[in-house]
Formats: C-alpha cells, sequence, structure tokens
C-alpha cells in the first residue's frame, strides 16, 4: 500500500467520524473497504494488517546487478 493510499484512508476515515480520532477511528480504519491505486481493494485483518492475496508481492533476489533464482 503506498502512503498515498494510507493518507487517503485516514482522511476519508476523518470525515467519517467528524475528525474524532483514537477508538471511533481506529474503528472506522478497520471497516475500510477502499480501492487503491496501489492495491485495486485495500481492506485490513483483525490485527490490522492490509490484506493481499498469496500473489501480490514478489520477493526477488539481486546478486551482482541481476536477478537471481536464489533465495
Amino acid at each position: 500500500m503506498t502512503t498515498y493510499d494510507a493518507v487517503m484512508i485516514i482522511a476519508e476515515a476523518l470525515k467519517q467520524t467528524n475528525g474524532r480520532g483514537g477508538e471511533v477511528l481506529r474503528d472506522v480504519i478497520a471497516s475500510t473497504a477502499h480501492k487503491g491505486v496501489s492495491l485495486d481493494f485495500i481492506s485490513f485483518d483483525d490485527l490490522g494488517f492490509v490484506k493481499t492475496s498469496s500473489d501480490t508481492f514478489e520477493i526477488r533476489t539481486v546478486r551482482n546487478g541481476n536477478f537471481t533464482n536464489d533465495f
């Protein structure tokens, strides 16, 4: 998730809570379903982490300036 998406989620949550913070803001953010620019759909799990599909991220290793299949 990009900083842009994070700011947009917080801004929308602040609008919904009329600027209230704390637990009220946390609960609104936790229930967010946002169409983002970094991910098609952004929502959060019970621990507050962004839910992603298993194919969202790819880890690659670079050795001597080249991608390798070594991990």
